[in-house]
């Protein structure tokens, strides 16, 4: 259905796009209410981020965290960074 004001608007159960090769969506912002499943891997060229934080604040999280050691010191670093 196509309305004033630019807006393009279609209501049904199954909603299948075939592309060979890919799809572009040349806009700023997708949004879903529902969850999103991809079969292959998801890739980002920004940063990636949940309602709590970002991707790479967890992994600088991980890659300096350390534990109280069993002799009442300090463990040292990961010695595998994520």
């Amino acid at each position: 259905m196509l309305k004033r004001g630019r807006l393009i608007e279609a209501t049904t159960d199954t909603f299948i796009i075939h592309a060979k090769t890919k799809i572009v969506l040349d806009t700023q912002q997708v949004e879903t209410p529902g969850k999103i499943t991809a079969a292959e891997s998801i890739v980002s060229q920004a940063e990636v981020q949940d309602k709590t934080g970002s991707l790479s604040t967890m992994r600088m999280q991980y890659n300096t965290h350390d534990h109280k050691g069993d002799s009442g010191g300090v463990t040292g670093k990961p010695n595998q960074p994520m």
